[in-house]
C-alpha cells in the first residue's frame, strides 16, 4: 500500500486514490470503479433509515453509482447545495427505478426532520437559483471526441452536441447553453422531451 493511503483495498479492487471528506468518511478510486468508506463510528450518526439500508457493496461501503448517494444524504453538512440537490434527485430516481428497498428509503428519508430541516431547504434553493441552467448526462466516445447529453435542471430542455474532452472538461457545472455552443464541435441535436 502506498504510504499516503490509509485503505489499501475496497470491494473494487485496490484502492489508487482517496479523498478524505472528512474523519471516518472516505472516497475510493480504483481502476475500475469507486465509492465511498463510512467507519463504524460514522454509520452510527446516520439516521436510521440510511443506516438500516442494505448497500450492495457490505456494511461501510457505497458503491458511486447508486448507494454513494446515502452517505450524501446522511451527512449533508459535509457537502455543497449541488450536492444536497442531487443526492434528493438520485434518491427519487432510484425509488422509482430501482426496487421496494429504494422506494422505501425515500418513503422514511421524507418524514426524517433531518430531510425537512437539513436536505429540502438547501435543494430547494440551490434549484430555484440553478433551474435555467444545463448539466451534463450520459455521453459516448466519437470521432470529434464525445457525444454528450445536457439536460436542463428544471426539465424543459435537452440536446445531445460534440464536445471535445478538453473543453467538456473546462464547462462549469451546471452551465448555461450560451457556454455549451462557445465549445461545441456540432449543432445541438434537441431531443423530444416526455420520452
Amino acid at each position: 500500500m502506498p504510504p499516503y493511503l490509509t485503505i489499501a483495498s475496497s470491494p473494487w479492487g485496490p484502492v489508487q486514490v482517496e479523498t478524505i471528506t472528512t474523519e471516518g468518511v472516505i472516497f475510493v478510486s480504483t481502476a475500475s470503479h469507486g465509492g465511498f468508506w463510512v467507519s463504524d463510528e460514522r454509520l452510527l450518526e446516520m439516521p436510521s433509515a440510511i443506516r438500516e439500508f442494505p448497500n450492495h457493496a457490505g456494511k461501510n461501503w457505497f458503491e458511486e453509482d447508486c448507494d454513494a448517494v446515502l452517505v450524501y444524504l446522511a451527512f449533508p453538512h459535509l457537502f455543497d447545495d449541488r450536492a444536497a440537490y442531487h443526492a434528493i434527485d438520485a434518491a427519487k430516481t432510484h425509488a422509482k427505478n430501482f426496487g421496494k428497498h429504494y422506494a422505501t428509503l425515500w418513503e422514511k428519508l421524507q418524514k426524517t426532520d433531518h430531510y425537512r430541516e437539513n436536505l429540502e431547504p438547501r435543494a430547494t434553493a440551490w434549484f430555484e437559483e440553478h433551474k435555467h441552467l444545463y448539466e451534463q448526462g450520459s455521453m459516448g466516445s466519437c470521432k470529434e471526441g464525445w457525444e454528450v447529453s445536457f439536460r436542463r435542471l428544471d426539465g424543459e430542455d435537452r440536446f445531445w452536441v460534440k464536445v471535445s474532452m478538453n473543453n467538456l472538461r473546462d464547462l462549469p457545472r451546471p452551465c448555461a447553453i450560451e457556454q455549451i455552443q462557445a465549445v461545441a464541435l456540432s449543432p445541438l441535436q434537441r431531443d423530444p422531451l416526455g420520452d
